[in-house]
């Protein structure tokens, strides 16, 4: 056995690959590996941690190493064994390895030499027991200053999750084995301090703290210079209650034994940060040393990263990120981070990401920039691109993930949202769920709804930016940010406790312009003074203050007094937010009371002398007196000004049972031709039946010219959509692609059923604007007619009101004709009614009343009659009138009627 492994020990020291190369990077870092790509701008480099590309400024030199020349500690340094392993630690390996492998391979253990038995524990050992290999015969090999794996420092949530890096945890089976070795070394030997330490940082992996403090005492006891045991000790003391002062002041001592032992050195980091919560003072200086110590550390650059982002400071955070990436291209945290910070650095009209390097990286790493590269896409209003990468990003998430971001609570009023949540079956849901969503989308003609991408764009944001201090076990997706952010998007305007930013924006100088003057009386209350600016005022017994808060919120803090020993008051860590355009300009305080970053909105101070002020400019109050009215806010840029937009509708019998629906649209010829000789737009219609699924969804561009004479008419289109009798909502829209100008009209509409009537039926009413035989084919044709409509539903009160419309369901007497009564009815604020043309016999009209009639009296030949008639309002009309049209079978039994009526709109 041992042969075998001797064996293969050694062909795996001496092999070295002929194109190895050692690239030196300017912060003094080392990467090993093969190159792919050299160009005169990058180096493109295979490596342990996978392909990354280099670029030339980042590059001190390259070294190429061939299997020829290098010697084999190039790859690793060949086993020796340290003065440390003695007789008695042979005879404790002996008896281990005659457990372990038997007692043919003790015996041939036993004959060998000093280097062949370091070879055999070095192989042997790190492939049984990883972690006794790393604790106890690594030792013995030369392998020193281990410390813990990285996971200890991030249980229990002893550091901000903004510090967690996500290591793994070793496997609790693996560290019992590594255990039990460690122990039966003890049995054999009591007094070997390595044995000692070994055993008590597998107690610290277990989190058996008592047992491990006690066994690093033991061992420092037994070698006062044993500075992994003393790492050990220190390590114990920081997960004992109230004992991280302690643990701070002996990883100090470790270190000063040792000023090269980066373990000790990344845990008394490690130890301030759990110290400190999101104080961060000193952070820099603490991580700052260990990169020094080792450039290549695998996760001391994400905690500067994560520090200088922190402080806002985006573009170092960017820098202290990619070097992390740089030397360990594994850090997931770093490059989720990397990511994140990019963004925020793009909408600070900086770069850290390209949109290039995004569709690259989403490629490899899908479920950390794939978001990034849909708020990208959103920067270059390619939303349709946008929504397709969240939509692929949330199908891959848990379901517990995923939930976060179909949910509408923060969107939806109150009623909407219990309406959802007790809906059933799970279809009727769906159909409650799919009607929010078209309602809201600013663009309902398009397949796209940019109102979802953007709220799935600020839930990936609260889920990013906003849970720090959220408990791993808890519910809540983000704190009282994250709501206040999901509703409302981004502020206008953010300042922070440890990093003030006056307000300069005039939209939200203006907001907090306001909210000085409504505390004016109350100033006094808001800490520190030093943040008061500006005129100065009496108030009181002539004390002097400002009237101008700048900087802080206008609302009073909490103060408290620090965990230094120092006894320095300090306030809590707060967040203000501005909205300018939000509720009239609102201020939202948030602050963090536990100091582990759950932020919650500010409360009214007790026993304040202005508490009825106070309680007015709550946060809460704030916040829920506008979601009251509005629970979520969201303004799309369509790219273009408002154009005027009319639409009407109306519904006919058409084929198979089917209604022959028409839909009206009229924009004015300036804003149609932008001014020019020819009108153009371009124009689409969607339509959602019942449940909110898209029936119809036609796009065209319209072309007409346009005389100078009519710059003030209107342009006129007419679709025709076959619908079944039903509920819809029709959606159109209009654009004019030369200014950019745009419109869009949404609007309910019910699709009468006229088959399988059994009495006299009467379609809807057609406003037109012309009413003219018919001359070949057109749009506009109905039977002999050509009816324009006039969609603005408005005239003046000279122009005639040319109807048109159908009658079916007409009985027919034995000679096959019909006979039939129309009625037209007009109410109006005064005036009354004359006839243009007369298409029957009059029957009465009373011209002074409110309420005007006027009847014809009909024969025909067919049971279905295409009608038009032209009525003229008299001047005194008012600015509004109703018309009603009424059809009564005279010819059937009862002279059963039907009736339709529209308002009209009367320009002066």
């Amino acid at each position: 056995m041992w042969k075998i492994l001797l064996i293969l020990a050694m062909s795996w020291l001496f092999s070295a690959s002929a194109h190895a190369e050692s690239v030196i990077l300017s912060d003094g870092s080392v990467l090993k590996g093969q190159s792919l790509k050299d160009t005169p701008d990058s180096l493109v480099a295979e490596t342990s941690f996978g392909t990354i590309r280099l670029g030339r400024q980042d590059i001190l030199s390259v070294q190429a190493e061939s299997a020829s020349t290098a010697e084999p500690s190039a790859t690793k340094p060949v086993p020796r064994l340290e003065e440390s392993y003695g007789v008695d630690e042979d005879r404790a390996a002996t008896r281990l390895i005659a457990r372990v492998w038997g007692e043919d391979t003790a015996a041939a253990f036993q004959q060998m030499d000093r280097t062949a038995k370091a070879t055999f524990l070095d192989i042997a050992w790190e492939k049984e027991s990883r972690l006794l290999h790393t604790y106890y015969y690594g030792y013995h090999l030369g392998l020193r200053h281990f410390t813990v794996s990285p996971a200890f420092f991030e249980r229990d949530g002893m550091i901000p999750r903004r510090y967690v890096s996500g290591f793994p945890t070793i496997h609790d089976v693996t560290v019992w084995k590594a255990k039990e070795y460690a122990r039966e070394i003890l049995r054999i030997n009591p007094d070997d301090a390595v044995a000692m330490g070994a055993l008590g940082y597998l107690c610290l992996e277990l989190d058996e703290i008592d047992e491990a403090r006690k066994l690093f005492t033991k061992a420092v006891q037994k070698n006062r210079r044993f500075v992994e045991a003393r790492n050990g000790r220190a390590l114990a003391y920081m997960r004992m209650h109230h004992q991280k002062a302690r643990a701070l002041k002996l990883f100090r001592e470790t270190v000063a034994m040792d000023r090269t032992y980066v373990g000790a050195l990344y845990a008394m980091g490690m130890c301030h940060i759990a110290m400190m919560g999101h104080d961060r003072v000193g952070l820099d200086e603490y991580f700052g040393r260990i990169v020094e110590a080792d450039p290549n550390h695998p996760d001391a650059y994400y905690k500067l990263g994560a520090f200088n982002e922190a402080l806002r400071r985006m573009d170092r955070a960017a820098e202290m990120y990619s070097r992390q990436l740089a030397v360990n291209p594994s850090h997931r945290k770093a490059s989720e981070r990397l990511a994140q910070v990019s963004m925020m650095l793009k909408g600070a009209s900086e770069q850290a990401l390209t949109h290039e390097e995004l569709e690259r990286l989403s490629g490899q790493d899908p479920s950390t920039y794939l978001p990034l590269l849909a708020e990208s896409f959103i920067d270059r209003d390619d939303y349709e691109r946008a929504g397709d990468c969240f939509s692929r990003y949330i199908a891959a998430l848990p379901a517990e993930e995923s939930a976060h971001y179909s949910d509408l609570s923060l969107l939806a009023d109150p009623k909407t949202v219990e309406e959802i949540d007790t809906a059933y079956p799970r279809e009727e849901r769906r159909r409650l769920i799919r009607q929010f969503w078209v309602l809201a989308d600013p663009t309902p003609t398009t397949p796209l709804n940019e109102r979802k991408v953007e709220h799935h764009r600020r839930v990936y944001h609260a889920r990013k930016t906003f849970a720090d201090g959220i408990d791993r076990l808890s519910l809540l997706g983000w704190d009282k940010r994250g709501d206040v952010y999901i509703r409302f998007g981004a502020p206008d305007h953010q300042s922070w406790s440890d990093f003030l930013v006056f307000e300069t924006k005039p939209a939200v100088a203006k907001v907090k312009k306001r909210i000085n003057h409504l505390a004016h009386d109350a100033l006094l209350e808001i800490l520190p003074p030093r943040h008061l600016h500006g005129a100065s005022v009496t108030i009181g017994g002539g004390r002097q203050v400002s009237s101008d808060v700048r900087g802080i919120p206008t609302f009073p803090l909490p103060r408290r007094t620090t965990i230094m020993s120092d006894g320095v008051e300090t306030g809590y860590e707060w967040e203000s937010w501005i909205y300018g355009n939000v509720g009239g300009g609102i201020e939202v305080t948030f602050i963090d009371e536990i100091g582990k970053g759950f932020y919650a909105f500010a409360q009214t101070p007790p026993g304040s002398p202005n508490r009825l002020l106070w309680q007015s400019l709550a946060p809460e109050t704030v916040v829920g007196r506008i979601v009251n009215k509005q629970p979520s806010t969201y303004s799309h840029d369509h790219g273009g000004d408002p154009i005027g937009l009319f639409a009407a509708f109306a519904a006919f019998r058409g084929d198979d049972g089917k209604s022959d629906f028409e839909v009206y649209l009229g924009v004015p010829t300036s804003d149609a031709s932008g001014g020019g000789g020819e009108a153009i737009l371009e124009r689409e219609v969607t339509v959602y039946d019942r449940n909110w699924n898209v029936v119809h969804r036609e796009a065209k561009t319209l072309r007409e010219t346009v005389e100078p004479d009519r710059q003030d008419g209107l342009v006129v289109d007419q679709l025709n959509v076959a619908l079944r009798p039903g509920e819809y909502l029709v959606a159109a829209q209009v654009r004019q692609p030369s200014t950019g100008g745009i419109q869009i009209h949404k609007s309910p509409v019910t699709v009468t059923d006229y088959t399988g009537a059994q009495t006299v039926a009467l379609s809807d009413l057609e406003l037109a604007g012309r009413v003219s035989p018919a001359q070949g084919a057109s749009k506009f044709r109905k039977g002999s007619w050509e009816v324009v409509p006039l969609p603005t539903q408005s005239l003046s009160a000279d122009t005639p009101v040319n109807l048109y419309f159908e009658i079916y369901g007409l009985t027919r007497d034995d000679f096959g004709k019909t006979n039939y009564q129309v009625d037209y009815e007009v109410e109006t604020q005064a005036g009354g009614l004359s006839i243009v043309s007369t298409l029957g016999r009059l029957i009465g009209q009373g011209p002074d009343d409110l309420k005007s009639r006027v009847s014809y009296e009909h024969t025909g030949d067919t049971g279905d009659e295409k009608m038009n008639v032209s009525l003229s309002l008299p001047e005194a009309s008012g600015p509004a009138a109703r018309i009603t049209v009424r059809v009564t079978d005279l010819g059937a039994t009862g002279h059963p009627s039907a009736h339709r009526s529209m308002e009209l709109t009367i320009a002066e």
